[in-house]
C-alpha cells in the first residue's frame, strides 16, 4: 500500500529554543538531533514493516537559521531509519533517507495572534526509479499556520502536499489541522510541554480512504542543561484509519528525544 510520505519539521521547530538571536546576540542558528523509536508523520508509521505498532527507531539531524528580526528563517531536516529489517526496501521505495528543505517567514499579526507561511520540499535522491515510481521522488508543500497564544496555544494549520509528476499524483492532498498546546514550568531549568491536535487530509484523488483522519496526543519535558543548550524526551500516542482494520491496529506509540543548540 502507498502511503503519504513525509516530515516532522513541526515537531523539530517546535523543539528548538524560544529565545530570539537578537536577545542572545547569537547568529540564528539552531541545531537539532532527534532521535525516536519510530517516525509517525500525520498519523502513520513510515517505517513500519508490518504494522503500526513496528518499532524502527528514527534519526532526525536538522538545523535552521533565521535572518535577524526579518522574520524569515531556513531550514533543514533529514529523516533516517537506524533499525528494522526493512531499511534499505524503506530507501529504494522512496520512503528512506529523506531529505527535507525549508522556507518560511513568521510574522505577529497582534501581541496575541502569529502566523507562519512556509514551503517546504521533500525529496528522496536515494530512491530505486523502478520502485519508487520515479527518479528522485520529490514532494513540494505550501503551509499557512496562524497560532493564538493565551493560557493554552491554540493553532490551525493548513497544507497542500503536491507530489510532482505523474507518478505521485496520487499522494497530493490538502491537510487541515486545528491543535492545542500547553506549557507548564517545572523549576528554572525544565518544564512540561502537553499538545493534542486532529489532522485530516483531503485527497485529490477521491478513492483515498486510508489515513486521512489522524490524532496525535505529546507529553514532553524540555530541559536546559546550560547555556544554550536543552534535551528534550518525549512521549507520542498517534492513531489513523485504516480500512478494514480494528480502531487499535491505526495506533502508533512512540518515544523520542530532542537534543539541540543555539549558536
Amino acid at each position: 500500500m502507498t502511503v503519504a510520505l513525509s516530515l516532522l519539521a513541526a515537531a523539530f521547530l517546535a523543539a528548538l529554543p524560544t529565545a530570539s538571536a537578537e536577545e542572545e546576540g547569537e547568529l540564528g542558528l539552531a541545531l537539532d538531533l532527534g532521535v525516536a523509536s519510530a517516525y509517525v508523520w500525520r498519523g502513520w508509521n513510515v517505517f513500519q514493516d508490518e504494522g503500526q505498532m513496528d518499532p524502527n527507531m528514527l534519526l532526525a539531524p536538522g538545523v535552521t537559521w533565521t535572518l535577524g528580526d526579518s522574520g524569515l528563517y531556513l531550514g533543514y531536516w533529514g529523516a533516517y531509519q537506524v533499525s528494522g529489517p526493512n531499511r534499505a526496501a524503506m530507501v529504494d521505495a522512496g520512503l528512506g533517507a529523506e531529505q527535507d528543505l525549508l522556507v518560511g517567514y513568521g510574522m505577529d499579526l497582534s501581541k496575541t495572534l502569529s502566523c507562519t507561511l512556509g514551503l517546504t520540499g521533500y525529496v528522496y535522491p536515494l530512491a530505486d526509479e523502478a520502485l519508487a515510481g520515479t527518479k528522485t521522488p520529490t514532494y513540494l508543500e505550501p503551509a499557512v499556520a496562524v497560532s493564538w497564544d493565551g493560557p493554552v496555544t491554540a493553532s490551525l494549520n493548513l497544507a497542500y502536499f503536491h507530489g510532482m509528476g505523474t507518478p505521485l499524483e496520487g499522494l497530493r492532498n490538502v491537510y487541515v489541522r486545528p491543535g492545542i498546546a500547553w506549557s507548564h514550568p517545572m523549576g528554572e531549568k525544565a518544564g512540561l510541554d502537553l499538545a493534542g491536535g486532529v489532522g485530516y487530509k483531503l485527497f485529490t484523488q477521491a478513492d483515498v480512504t486510508t489515513n486521512t483522519l489522524d490524532l496525535l496526543v505529546t507529553a514532553a519535558i524540555p530541559i536546559t542543561l546550560g547555556g544554550s543548550f536543552y534535551m528534550k524526551p518525549s512521549l507520542n500516542v498517534a492513531w489513523t484509519n485504516i480500512d478494514g482494520e480494528a480502531f487499535v491496529d491505526g495506533l502508533a506509540p512512540w518515544a523520542g528525544l530532542n537534543v539541540g543548540t543555539e549558536l
